[in-house]
């Protein structure tokens, strides 16, 4: 192994040169461009969704490119059989993401009840995906009282322990929401999972998707909100993203975009467990690195700087509203100008903290206890 690793890293990536390793001497590009051309030269890459990872960026077997990662937790951008072609080593950050994208899901649903009077323990959710992010989902939901249940037969089948349970129990619920890879040739492809033939003769309050754009088929979905059985949809995903369909995104009764899995935490585990594989594979010792700058302070939310009520109250905890009212910002562009904005609207805004990590006023606790319930404490975490 080289004495000195050259790496290449996305500059939205949360690293501190500082920290690394003295053996790693560390480049980073910008995502809005393309993978460098010299990417070769480098010994090692790490990446996020937005750069895709196949032969068109890898066109051919790099003179010393050995180790790429992505410091997310799909890997739906990388063709990971190509890369086992070339002989390159491919590392990702499963679960980095599953607490930020569980409050995503659990905040949404929550606003949806009070945007639109639904009582929210008498809805059934039906998770569609019981992996990290669906498992950390229904947690939080459950700590809200709501009835859960889980579709997940990939993991039903390699994990004996997990039971499943049957597509119409899914169906049934009042709620889905998406927690799937994006598969196409598979066993259990999620390519348009949720299309015009589950849909059909079936009501729902709320469909929610915050996996990937395509897993739900956005022409069937649009179909069944305007003949009125599906109530309400929530996207943090989008067919064909960044160039989303103008029509979804105007129905969407929240709109985000591609932020769910988006905190200060989230993006430190991401580097934290992808760097440790890249340490592992060069024979470094990560032991005691950090690898990211320290985080700022978490905000402190008082009871004396807000007469909210409690939805503009969540939407001030979590801003998911701030990200809406920017996506909505982007309606009608060109399909050109969506792709520039779209990741701009991403990164161009500060990461929040999660829940435990912020610390809010005991007073308000008191005055809403379902705050508790959504992870937040009076204790900075």
């Amino acid at each position: 192994m080289p004495v000195q690793i050259k790496l290449l890293a996305d500059k939205q990536i949360l690293m501190d040169r500082d920290r690394m390793p003295d053996e790693i001497l560390l480049d980073q590009f910008d995502p809005a461009d393309v993978i460098p051309p010299g990417v070769g030269e480098y010994d090692a890459l790490l990446v996020r969704t937005v750069s895709p990872i196949d032969a068109t960026t890898i066109p051919a077997a790099p003179s010393s490119l050995k180790f790429i990662g992505s410091a997310t937790a799909g890997v739906d951008h990388v063709d990971q059989h190509w890369l086992q072609e070339l002989g390159i080593e491919f590392a990702h950050s499963p679960g980095c993401n599953a607490s930020a994208v569980g409050e995503y899901v659990g905040t949404a649903i929550l606003a949806w009840s009070l945007m639109t009077g639904n009582e929210l323990t008498s809805s059934r959710v039906g998770i569609i995906g019981a992996g990290h992010t669906g498992t950390a989902a229904g947690r939080l939901l459950s700590k809200l009282s709501v009835p859960c249940i889980y579709y997940d037969p990939p993991r039903a089948e390699a994990d004996p322990s997990f039971r499943s349970c049957l597509l119409e129990e899914a169906l049934e619920c009042d709620i889905l929401t998406f927690h799937t890879p994006l598969t196409h040739h598979t066993k259990w492809p999620t390519f348009h999972w949720l299309n015009r033939e589950k849909l059909a003769s079936r009501n729902f309050k709320l469909i929610l998707n915050a996996s990937r754009g395509g897993v739900v088929d956005e022409q069937a979905l649009l179909a069944s909100y305007r003949e009125g059985t599906v109530e309400n949809f929530i996207l943090d995903v989008w067919e064909h993203e960044p160039r989303f369909n103008d029509l979804s995104a105007k129905n969407a009764l929240i709109k985000t975009p591609h932020i769910a899995g988006y905190s200060l935490q989230s993006k430190q585990r991401a580097t934290q467990i992808v760097m440790h594989s890249l340490c592992r594979y060069f024979g470094l010792s990560p032991a005691g690195r950090e690898f990211t700058p320290p985080l700022p302070a978490a905000p402190t939310f008082s009871a004396s700087e807000t007469n909210s009520g409690l939805l503009e109250l969540l939407f001030e905890l979590n801003p998911i509203h701030e990200y809406n009212k920017r996506f909505e910002t982007l309606i009608g562009l060109t399909p050109e100008e969506k792709h520039r904005r779209f990741q701009k609207a991403r990164t161009g805004f500060p990461l929040r903290h999660e829940h435990p990590y912020c610390r809010v006023d005991e007073a308000l606790l008191e005055k809403y206890p379902v705050l508790k319930s959504l992870g937040f404490t009076g204790k900075q975490g």
